[in-house]
């Protein structure tokens, strides 16, 4: 997320207030993501899980610790369960400052480099392995944090943890790698006791087609954190519509 400005003019136009963090420390959450895709007239299912680790630095800030769990896909021998592979083993470390914003991810470089490895094994056609290699290879520090840490970003929400209630314009930034575009609509913040509720609906017309989302995050006040994200997506172009349905939550782990 964009740090806010300070001015209360700015916050009160962008309906927001004081910025919380403080998710609880050196105890697991379990992230999972569910996402079902329109392919072919069938529907394929992506399940991921991971735990998540927060521990406090000495310099106020924290590191995440992300571990993926499982990996799945409907579909048998896909590129999915390389490219799950290829970012399994050790943690993830992903470095936030006290406000929970990202910062860094600690051996970014070695990491890509894993996920190139894993390009090469997942996609056997060359001429879509050349596609993703110089997609992979030329992606910014940004947008590689974005790929890489995409899960745990989902869910850092200090920003929206004491959200002002109201409607407003929105613009979603691109995000990732690829011909992904910005898109905007509008967006409502409800409080629902310790939680807020934002909805959004947007869309972005593009090159490739029109692109439609509707998402509904549920943000736990008190942790910063999201503890549920909804999004129903859709891509409009010639003359066709395919869709996604991308379901993530976040929740304390039992610890053995």
């Amino acid at each position: 997320m964009i740090a806010r400005g300070l001015a209360l003019a700015a916050l009160l136009a962008a309906g927001t207030g004081e910025a919380r963090f403080a998710p609880r420390r050196d105890s697991p959450y379990r992230l999972t993501r569910v996402e079902e895709r329109d392919e072919g007239g069938r529907t394929r299912r992506f399940v991921s899980a991971r735990q998540v680790v927060f521990t406090r630095d000495a310099d106020g800030g924290y590191r995440a610790l992300v571990t993926l769990e499982t990996a799945s896909d409907s579909q048998a021998d896909s590129a999915f369960a390389a490219l799950a592979r290829a970012m399994a083993g050790a943690p993830l470390v992903v470095l936030l400052d006290r406000a929970g914003q990202p910062r860094a991810v600690r051996d970014l470089d070695a990491i890509w480099g894993r996920l190139r490895a894993g390009i090469t094994e997942a996609a056997t056609d060359p001429a879509l392995r050349e596609a993703l290699w110089r997609l992979h290879d030329g992606a910014t520090t940004t947008q590689r944090l974005q790929v890489v840490a995409g899960p745990l970003l989902a869910v850092l929400a200090p920003d929206d943890a004491d959200r002002v209630a109201g409607t407003r314009p929105v613009t979603l930034p691109a995000e990732g790698v690829g011909p992904a575009m910005a898109m905007t609509g509008e967006e409502t913040v409800a409080r629902d006791g310790g939680r807020i509720v934002v909805t959004t609906t947007a869309t972005a017309q593009g090159t490739i087609g029109v692109r439609r989302l509707r998402r509904m995050r549920v943000v736990d006040r008190r942790s910063g954190l999201v503890v549920e994200q909804r999004d129903d997506q859709r891509l409009e172009a010639s003359g066709r519509s395919v869709g996604s349905r991308t379901r993530i939550t976040l929740t304390p782990a039992p610890v053995s």
